[in-house]
């Protein structure tokens, strides 16, 4: 895979900086998909909000916030598809 590119670097730095931050609520491991599904939503609107207000620096903290939820239900996914692989499912 070729190195990645100055803009996803960015990006990825705002999401580990968002999930650091928010590192107190604890994991996502045990939470439904649907429930992360739902929260992406509404992080969606936070950030639809905080373009209405022109405040940048929130507007991209919340498409990090979004990015993060859709990033827990790919790694619950993979998991998932991971244990039916060892389960010979």
């Amino acid at each position: 895979m070729s190195e990645l590119s100055k803009e996803i670097k960015l990006f990825a730095e705002r999401m580990q900086f968002k999930l650091e931050k928010n590192r107190h609520k604890g994991g996502w491991d045990r939470c439904p998909i649907a429930s992360l599904m739902n929260r992406a939503d509404e992080e969606k609107e936070e950030f639809i909000e905080s373009c209405k207000d022109l405040d940048y620096e929130q507007a991209m903290n919340e498409c990090a916030d979004v990015a993060n939820f859709w990033m827990m239900i790919h790694d619950k996914l993979m998991k998932r598809r991971e244990s039916e692989a060892v389960d010979g499912k």
